[in-house]
């Protein structure tokens, strides 16, 4: 009778994060997007987003700790590994379609010819960093080079260049199925965690229209994937993987390196953490810093101009309407800036800028505090994991301009927080069982 109440209740649990999940991901397609929905819609996201966080800090405080499980079994952990990778590639033929629908990704935006562009330069031994001549005006490059470089794969291949970024998160799902497989106790729970990051991708294929043609962000995600994963596994070879992915891919979790070498010196050899960083640091000297930075350090400053430019210029396009176009969706708190900051669009744009610098500070200042307070109670892999979707989801929210691709890497992070939750309530369905005289299956 009490394994029966144990199961039920680990069901409803998981079914609550999902539950939990699939609202987060559905609000960052809003039906309307009329003005009351861009108004509210940042809020019930902004809720969302951090449930699952609060609920998983809240069961580590609690003592619910997930014993990593190791395997010796290759054989499994190859089978582990494509079960992860099927759950991406089962959408190949939908991707297929959507690339066959809109073959030519420049008449969506620009962000695919700016990165082709980049790379075609470099292929051909030309600095890459300068302005982009399109023809009605002039662009000003700023992507890292791990976001453009991959664009080798594709090209060799001879195939669309947009695959690239189904092919790595297909290998990402792939480390993480290996995770999550490994350390479910349960096999309804180890099925819904390791789908959740392939559940994001879908809504982006079905309910994103041009989201997903018109950029690479499933290769960026794909990145902040191995990263996440490694957090979770307590990794250190594959977490300084997923640091340099991410770092020389996008400059957003740029606050959240500050905690984690804190954290890392603080629970680590000082040797190793020394390496760690060391690592860092050389790939990020040989992969930008001197072949493209010191050749033109102003190339840096000239495109983060040009893009503080563009919020400018989109959050001016009202023309007589309540918002302007650039909120529809209401997908962060930009309409609430825009419509409250005092002075000129050049004005509250700048107040926006400090909001977000000031937000990320406060987090990175609160996050040192509530670590050392409880870090006897919560591992600093666990809490780092936390503290990475947390960054993003401020760094997002507080922005002054944000496209709705950015955040499918942000719902990847949040399915990765949704599977430790359900895997921590796995093990204590599993403690419940060892308690009634039931043995646990480990898949």
């Amino acid at each position: 009778m009490a394994l029966g109440i144990n199961k039920k209740y680990h069901s409803s649990g998981i079914l609550l994060v999902l539950f939990v999940f699939l609202v987060q991901v559905f609000l960052v397609f809003p039906v309307k997007g009329n003005e009351a929905e861009v108004l509210i819609n940042p809020f019930l996201l902004f809720a969302a987003a951090l449930i699952i966080p609060v609920w998983y800090l809240r069961l580590q405080l609690q003592g619910n700790i997930l014993q990593q499980q190791p395997e010796k079994n290759r054989f499994r952990t190859l089978l582990y590994f494509i079960a992860g990778m099927a759950t991406i590639l089962v959408s190949y033929e939908e991707v297929r379609k959507l690339f066959a629908h809109y073959p030519d990704p420049a008449k969506l935006s620009d962000v695919m010819p700016h990165m082709e562009v980049i790379y075609d330069r470099f292929m051909h031994h030309q600095y890459p960093y300068t302005p982009i001549h399109f023809p009605s005006y002039t662009l000003y490059p700023v992507y890292m080079p791990l976001h453009w470089l991959p664009l080798y794969i594709p090209k060799y291949l001879g195939i669309d260049d947009r695959w690239i970024g189904f092919i790595f998160l297909a290998i990402a799902s792939g480390i993480f199925g290996i995770y999550i497989l490994r350390n479910t106790r349960y096999w309804l729970g180890g099925f819904t965690a390791v789908v959740l990051p392939s559940i994001t991708f879908w809504a982006f294929i079905m309910l994103g229209n041009i989201e997903m043609p018109a950029s690479l962000e499933s290769l960026i995600a794909a990145y902040y994937l191995v990263l996440a994963t490694g957090l979770a596994m307590r990794n250190l070879p594959l977490v300084v993987v997923g640091i340099v992915l991410c770092l020389l891919s996008r400059y957003t979790f740029v606050f959240w390196l500050p905690l984690f070498a804190v954290l890392l010196w603080q629970n680590l050899l000082v040797k190793k953490s020394l390496i760690v960083w060391g690592i860092v640091l050389t790939c990020f000297l040989l992969l930008y810093f001197i072949p493209f930075y010191l050749k033109d350090p102003k190339a840096l400053a000239d495109g983060l101009a040009y893009y503080n430019n563009c919020a400018i210029n989109a959050w001016s396009s009202a023309n007589g309407r309540p918002l302007p176009d650039t909120f529809n969706g209401g997908l962060n708190f930009g309409p609430h800036m825009w419509l409250w900051f005092p002075g000129s669009i050049t004005h509250r744009v700048l107040l926006s800028r400090f909001v977000q610098t000031g937000s990320m500070l406060a987090l990175l200042g609160w996050g040192l505090w509530w670590y050392n307070k409880h870090k006897a109670r919560i591992h600093f892999y666990d809490f780092s994991l936390v503290m990475l979707h947390l960054f993003l989801t401020f760094f997002f929210m507080f922005t002054a301009q944000l496209f709705k691709y950015y955040l499918l890497t942000w719902l990847v992070l949040s399915a990765v927080i949704c599977a430790k939750v359900i895997l921590l309530k796995s093990a204590q369905y599993g403690k419940d069982n060892k308690q009634d005289g039931v043995t646990d299956l480990i898949l």
